[in-house]
């Protein structure tokens, strides 16, 4: 991923939006980059205040943190300021692990869609290792469809053997 965002993406300049952002790795990464601007989503408070802790601990400029649930994101803040971005980015997202929620590939095509500026770029990497089992695969592989079904296009598609898939979405 940041081979990618640092390469024929270029964050930098970019407005920049992380979906699903853990520990912020992939948001601070185009902050580092030199993105425009970096907002950090997630829904778990946990994740949040991981993720704030880590932008602080980097000061790499304009980095925020906002929560964003992928099932009513126009309650978001971020829906609230009508915000788009050129840069969506979102890493290892899409998974059935046990004791997780299965079905995040078509909410998640819908808030890429829902942020995406006309112009902007998402860059998506889903790890489809089938040593996550049948139901992790399966779920990654629900991804493309879901992306199309959202107005989503793939420009650019990377199958890796280790079972990682980056693609790069535009607005159809």
């Amino acid at each position: 991923v940041a081979d990618e965002i640092c390469g024929p993406l270029m964050a930098e300049g970019r407005d920049v939006l992380e979906l699903g952002c853990g520990v912020g790795l992939v948001g601070l990464a185009c902050a580092r980059c030199g993105a425009e601007s970096v907002v950090l989503t997630d829904s778990r408070p946990e994740v949040l205040q991981l993720a704030t802790s880590n932008a602080r601990r980097n000061d790499l400029g304009d980095v925020r943190v906002a929560h964003l649930d992928w099932a009513a994101p126009e309650a978001s803040a971020l829906a609230a300021e009508g915000a788009r971005f050129s840069l969506v980015v979102a890493a290892d997202c899409v998974y059935a692990a046990p004791g997780s929620e299965a079905g995040a590939a078509l909410p998640l095509a819908h808030v890429i869609a829902r942020f995406l500026a006309p112009d902007g770029r998402a860059l998506v990497a889903l790890d489809a290792d089938p040593k996550r089992g049948a139901a992790a695969v399966e779920e990654v592989a629900q991804f493309d469809g879901a992306a199309r079904a959202a107005g989503l296009r793939c420009v650019l598609a990377e199958n890796r053997a280790d079972g990682v898939r980056a693609r790069v979405y535009v607005k159809a």
